[in-house]
Parts: structure tokens; C-alpha cells; sequence
């Protein structure tokens, strides 16, 4: 991503972002889903995604807490809280487009879900339990496969 992004939201007062990474799932997934940007009309808003730059890098997050000048941001999928300044948002997403369909980001079901993401804290199980099932991965699956090997020595002893 580059300068022409803020040029082209400059001139047409939108643009189409294909976002990349996993720093927004579950609500947005690289090659399924697409963002319409636009320059933002009204105040920004606790859950808005907006568009930012920091350290000359594009990035796609969502608020999670509004200020005078600045605002909390993370990934929906991520734990790391960053503070925006007001100056540094370029654009809010308006539309998510999936499947080639448009959602406006006002729809109602959407809203819902992403609510219930924050409010009732599945994203803190989901990630809590994204851990757990590495962890097993790394020592609990291992143990098992320790205790299989032991019976499978002591039957050929």
C-alpha cells in the first residue's frame, strides 16, 4: 500500500482495500473479503474499522475506544491495543464486501456479531482458547505420545 491509496480517497472520496494478513478475522479474511473506504462523514465510532497510517505502513483496524484526539485500536484477531492519533486516520470502512455481495457496516446482524466479539468477550475465549489448543498441541500431545511409545516398549519387553 502506498501514497496513492490517500490520493485516490482524496479525489473520489472512496476506495476498494483487499486486506491482507489475520489481524481481522474472523469478520474479514484475506481473498474472500473486500472493504470500501471512504473519507469519514460523521464522527469515528467505538467498532468502526478504519483506515490508518503508522511508520509509512497502511493498516486496516478496528476502534475500541474513542478520545479527544485519539482512539484505541486492535485486530480482531490480535490482543495489541495501539493508540491512533486523529490525524494519522485516513478513511473508515462504509461496506465489507463478501462473496461479492456488499454489507453496509451499519447492518444490523453485523453489528450483533461484532458486539457480542467484544462485549461478552469471545474474542478474549477465543484467543484464550487458541492458546490452550497450541499448548496442548506442543505438550499435552506430546505426553500421549510419550505414553504410547512407553506401552508400546514395556509390550515388546
Amino acid at each position: 500500500m502506498n501514497d496513492s491509496m490517500k490520493i485516490q480517497l482524496d479525489l473520489y472520496g472512496q476506495l476498494n482495500i483487499n486486506p491482507k494478513g489475520k489481524s481481522m478475522l474472523p469478520f474479514l479474511k484475506e481473498n474472500r473479503n473486500a472493504v470500501i473506504v471512504s473519507i469519514p462523514k460523521r464522527p469515528i465510532k467505538k467498532y468502526d474499522i478504519v483506515l490508518y497510517k503508522q511508520n509509512d505502513v497502511y493498516i486496516l483496524h478496528r476502534v475500541i475506544k474513542t478520545g479527544k484526539r485519539a482512539y484505541v485500536i486492535c485486530g480482531d484477531n490480535s490482543n495489541v491495543l495501539e493508540k491512533v492519533k486523529e490525524q494519522n486516520i485516513i478513511g473508515v470502512v462504509t461496506e465489507i464486501i463478501s462473496f461479492n455481495k456488499k454489507y453496509s457496516v451499519d447492518n444490523l446482524f453485523l453489528k450483533f456479531c461484532v458486539k457480542l466479539w467484544y462485549e461478552l468477550g469471545f474474542k478474549k475465549a477465543t484467543m484464550l482458547l487458541k492458546k490452550c489448543l497450541k499448548r496442548y498441541k506442543r505438550v499435552g500431545h506430546n505426553e500421549e505420545n510419550n505414553k504410547l511409545k512407553n506401552k508400546k516398549i514395556q509390550k515388546t519387553s
